[in-house]
């Protein structure tokens, strides 16, 4: 990989932009928000440095392209990767994510080796344009599926013959439809659990010898609710862990997105995050904190940023010095582990929650944590057939009960 080209002209794309009179961000492009009611965006450096991956020789950008996501741009690092390989005199191909998976259309010029050096820079910086006003065609179909979308572009790749192939996605991952739906609550999951299950659902979608580019993940925009950095992560953790079991080398680009909509009137559904819950009852607070958010994977390894959304009970417990808190865990039901292994989980995890507390400040003589494991439910959570259902989300979690609080919060 071209690493000193990879981290250096993330900014030509917009010099190329400006030179052709067209708006890269915030402009009226088809499909884009007016530049009144969205911020333009700024193109940024390529920020990720690819130089230990596989050099390209075939891409194709997969564009999820739906109400519930910020208007599509490619980042400063997918830019670069497509303007290296067209100066290779190689063409990418774009696959959009909304409805039936199809082809994107895009006349872009070809660069070729007759050309002079001048020219073919002209046509590259053209052709990048032209890529970023196609990605942000209206949709005219309803649904996203970000996973069936590397499906067909997949497909197209293997028919070019292409031996190093990249997909870059650009998008959510916030899919209303297909394997990957974040409707049904996967995001409550153990990303392992969902991908395993991915992979033995879809026994024929392999990535193996695929480097993805995932772009954006968990940036949105309305009627999606934007997610925190918690859940940020988790969109994230959960689709780099399914590439991954599906065999691709995943390359995350976290690159904040433009917050304006994409112009559709297809529906959308939103996804329903996982979220921390408050209840404030008689000098009592009970907060349940998803697992999920907490803690990667089936471990009582914290994620990072766990402090941050534990920064209001921290601060209760400081304004209340004579306030008491337990801790209780709970894990979804299995056929996998044991009782006791169940129990020792929650407990672990319990305890890591109150080393974050003793971290904000609050002694250890105020925090009490227990684990019970699966043997207090609220819900049946196991399909007939031993599966976990839609309650198994809720059912991991730890609960922070506060006691002798002078007053609720101000939420």
């Amino acid at each position: 990989m071209k690493k000193n080209t990879i981290l250096a002209h993330g900014s030509a794309f917009l010099a190329a932009a400006v030179l052709a009179g067209c708006a890269p961000f915030g402009g009226e492009a088809p499909g884009a928000a007016s530049a009144s009611s969205c911020p333009a965006a700024v193109y940024q450096d390529a920020s990720v440095d690819l130089s230990g991956y596989q050099t390209p020789d075939g891409i194709a950008i997969v564009v999820a392209n739906t109400a519930n996501s910020p208007a599509p741009t490619l980042s400063g690092t997918a830019s670069a990767l497509v303007e290296d390989l067209m100066t290779d005199q190689t063409l990418p191909t774009l696959w959009s994510a909304t409805g039936n998976p199809s082809q994107i259309r895009v006349p872009l010029q070809t660069i070729s080796a007759t050309n002079s050096r001048k020219k073919n820079q002209t046509r590259v910086a053209n052709n990048l344009v032209r890529i970023d006003d196609a990605i942000k065609t209206t949709p005219s179909t309803p649904g996203m599926s970000l996973f069936e979308g590397i499906g067909v572009a997949l497909d197209a790749l293997a028919s070019q013959g292409v031996s190093s192939p990249w997909i870059i996605l650009v998008g959510s991952g916030l899919d209303d439809t297909g394997p990957m739906t974040t409707t049904t609550g996967i995001l409550g999951e153990d990303p392992a659990r969902v991908a395993d299950r991915v992979a033995a659902t879809n026994p024929g979608m392999r990535l193996d010898g695929i480097t993805i580019l995932a772009t954006s993940l968990g940036y949105t925009a309305p009627p999606q609710t934007p997610p925190s950095d918690a859940q940020r992560q988790l969109i994230s953790d959960t689709w780099d862990a399914t590439l991954t079991r599906l065999g691709a080398t995943v390359v995350q680009d976290p690159l904040p997105a433009p917050a304006c909509s994409v112009n559709s009137d297809q529906p959308v559904i939103p996804t329903e995050l996982p979220e921390i819950t408050v209840k404030c009852e008689a000098q009592k607070l009970t907060y349940e904190l998803p697992s999920a958010l907490l803690f990667g994977g089936d471990s009582a390894e914290l994620r990072q940023n766990v402090a941050a959304l534990l920064d209001e009970p921290v601060q209760i417990l400081l304004d209340n010095p004579s306030a008491q808190v337990e801790l209780v865990g709970h894990t979804a039901s299995t056929q996998e582990t044991t009782d006791d292994q169940s129990v020792q989980l929650s407990t672990r995890r319990a305890e890591a929650v109150a080393t974050v507390l003793e971290a904000g400040g609050i002694d250890l003589s105020r925090i009490t944590w227990r684990g019970v494991g699966d043997t207090e439910p609220r819900h049946e959570d196991l399909n007939p057939d031993g599966t976990q259902n839609e309650h198994a989300a809720e059912e991991r979690r730890v609960d922070l009960f506060i006691t002798g609080v002078a007053s609720c919060p101000d939420r």
